[in-house]
């Protein structure tokens, strides 16, 4: 006999006549459970009961999966998840625990082996690809699930209550190597399992409704902790390294900027001096400077030649 605990909501309330008040009763009352397929709004409603009287309804999604479970003879029992409910409110949460007699797999050899495992459906018309630390909990886990009504996924789960677990085999695709660490494996285990979910596309149906991923189990985060503080670490180092590298480059820099300082007020200083040439030997001022300059040569050669000329 397996055990499974989910939550759901009662809801409806207003809509159902009762000589009590329901709030106040269903806190301390014995609540059951009853399907109502002729329900015009949901053939799969279940309502709620409280000596003989109906106090509302359990919300449209915990209704399918409760309504399932009362058809395979589970038992179940229902309680208000609240101490206090206010008297206002338009839902109340409630517990339902089921106890249900139920089917376990024909389990493949594997042990306690990690790898991957998949699913078929209906001879193979569907598939169903996993990885697990250990297949064969996993795969019971996944019969649990199937058999309370309470799969995450879907797909699966529509398919269970559709062709029932008969129609459910199993097999290993492959077990992990031995002797990695739990990283390393949880790597291993979310590469093979991409890599056997896209080889399942090809020649089936593929159930899984999300892409592989890498697991994290505490080992492996522990020892991806470690391994990231040691990164980060080498990673200081190498930018400590690197700041030495930076300033030495920057005083370099700065020297050479310094040369180049003074060869720009050289450069400066030329270029004034050129320009400063042509404003002088243009124009009017140009015209005067070249008279009094050519006269100065004039009698700079007749000096020269009587001797008598003082610069």
């Amino acid at each position: 006999m397996a055990k499974k605990t989910f939550k759901a909501n009662l809801v409806g309330m207003s809509y159902c006549a009762t000589p009590f008040q329901i709030h106040d009763t269903v806190l301390h009352a014995a609540l059951q459970l009853e399907r109502e397929p002729d329900n015009l709004h949901d053939q799969n409603a279940v309502k709620v009961l409280v000596s003989g009287y109906k106090v509302g309804y359990l919300d449209r999604k915990s209704a399918q999966k409760v309504g399932n479970l009362i058809e395979k003879g589970a038992h179940l029992i229902i309680k208000v998840a609240d101490s206090a409910i206010n008297p206002t409110s338009k839902a109340i949460s409630l517990v339902v625990e089921a106890e249900l007699n139920t089917v376990k797999p024909d389990l493949p050899i594997c042990g306690t082996d990690s790898g991957i495992y998949r699913i078929s459906i209906n001879s193979g018309h569907w598939m169903y690809v996993g990885q697990s630390i250990e297949i064969s909990k996993r795969l019971l886990t996944h019969w649990k699930d199937l058999n309370f009504e309470c799969h995450n996924n879907i797909a699966l789960q529509e398919k269970w209550r559709q062709f029932g677990e008969s129609s459910f085999v199993t097999e290993v695709l492959e077990i992990a190597p031995k002797g990695m660490s739990d990283l390393e494996r949880q790597r291993w285990l979310g590469e093979r399992e991409d890599y056997w979910i896209k080889e399942t596309k090809k020649i089936s149906i593929c159930l899984n409704l999300k892409d592989a991923e890498i697991v994290t189990t505490k080992k492996a985060k522990a020892e991806f902790d470690i391994l990231a503080a040691a990164s980060d670490k080498q990673h200081d180092e190498r930018v400590r390294e690197r700041k030495k590298e930076i300033k030495l480059e920057i005083k370099i820099l700065e020297s050479e900027l310094s040369k180049s300082n003074n060869q720009k007020q050289v450069v400066t200083k030329n270029v004034y001096d050129l320009k400063n040439f042509i404003s002088s030997n243009t124009g009017i001022r140009g015209f005067f400077f070249w008279i009094r300059v050519k006269r100065h040569s004039k009698y700079q050669r007749k000096g020269a030649l009587s001797g008598s000329f003082r610069p």
